[in-house]
């Protein structure tokens, strides 16, 4: 019975067989490492651009922030009233023009008489207001004006060539300082304006040269007083009621008026604004009332940018007393607000 033989100990494997087997086992870490190396780098990669992703997401982000907030903060019409207060170092630069026309006259029984004519007359007012603080603003006017009779088929808007003859004339009428407070601390929409308006045309009456009425004489003293009231979100009231001295220097007449303005405005978007506006405008004298008329009109306003909005309106005079008559009125203003 044969013997079979042992099986071969470790001591006794074949030493290149031992090389082999460690040569595998570093291939295979080799390759786990690089593997590893691989997924790790992949990872980096992946972060890197997951990171790059949230930074340009939040970007736009951001961009999209500003620009809502850049549309949230154009609209300033509805904020920006005559009642509204400037801050320090802004200022607001108005134009207002407006021509005013008529055939009919008004008697003293409130007739609407035939005038044979049309009387034109066109105002150019420009006002600049400064910050000086949240309660107290100051500025100046200048009035500028123009006035032409024509025959009663004239188009108003000949006006605006600045005709200059026996029954024409322009002219820089008025120039005067003007002051804006805040009566009341806690009550940031009720403001009082007040302006004094010295002449400064020759002989704008018309006295001496020949030509057709074209300013008043007098010293004139203008005090407004507004109150802005928003009843919604798209809706808000306006109010005006002022203290209008025309001061006699010696040889016209003057007069004391207290005409009353009301503003409906509603507002569609964040840059338009629709409103329509009614204005009675009585005169004192020695009858107590001794003439007036009321207007009516429509208007709006476009915002076109942070600083800048164009305003246009048209108002129809709709009855009066010995003034006037029943005239229209076509208006157009252009206002820049330096914040």
């Amino acid at each position: 019975m044969g013997i079979e033989p042992k099986k071969k100990i470790d001591s006794e494997v074949n030493p290149d067989d031992r090389a082999n087997d460690q040569e595998d086992v570093r291939s295979v870490f080799e390759l786990a490492k690089e593997e590893a190396a691989k997924n790790a780098a992949e990872g980096e990669g992946k972060t890197e651009t997951a990171l790059e992703e949230t930074v340009q997401e939040e970007i736009e982000l951001d961009f999209e922030a500003a620009a809502d907030e850049e549309e949230f903060e154009l609209p300033r019409l509805q904020q920006f009233t005559p009642s509204s207060m400037l801050a320090w170092g802004q200022f607001e630069a108005k134009y207002f023009q407006q021509i005013y026309t008529q055939t009919r006259f008004w008697n003293p029984d409130g007739d609407a008489l035939e005038q044979g004519s049309r009387s034109t007359y066109y105002s150019g007012i420009t006002n600049i207001v400064f910050g000086l603080n949240q309660r107290f603003n100051f500025g100046i006017d200048a009035w500028i004006q123009s006035v032409l009779i024509d025959g009663p088929e004239t188009s108003p808007f000949k006006i605006l060539s600045f005709p200059s003859g026996a029954n024409s004339r322009t002219a820089i009428t008025a120039l005067g300082p003007k002051i804006k407070f805040q009566p009341f601390p806690n009550v940031g929409n009720f403001t009082l304006q007040s302006s004094l308006l010295l002449p400064v045309a020759k002989d704008p009456q018309g006295r001496n040269n020949g030509k057709p009425y074209l300013a008043t004489e007098n010293y004139l003293w203008w005090t407004q007083i507004f109150y802005t009231y928003n009843i919604s979100d798209h809706i808000q009231f306006f109010g005006e009621v002022d203290a209008y001295w025309n001061i006699n220097r010696g040889e016209g007449n003057g007069f004391f008026a207290t005409p009353m303005s009301i503003f409906l405005s509603f507002f569609p978007t964040n840059k338009i604004t629709l409103y329509v506006n009614s204005q009675f405008w009585p005169n004192y004298g020695g009858d107590f009332v001794s003439s007036y008329w009321f207007q009516s009109g429509i208007g709006g306003k476009y915002q076109f940018s942070k600083s800048v909005d164009i305003e246009v309106s048209y108002g129809k005079f709709l009855f009066g007393k010995a003034t006037a008559g029943p005239a229209n009125s076509f208006n157009l203003g252009l206002r820049f607000v330096k914040w």
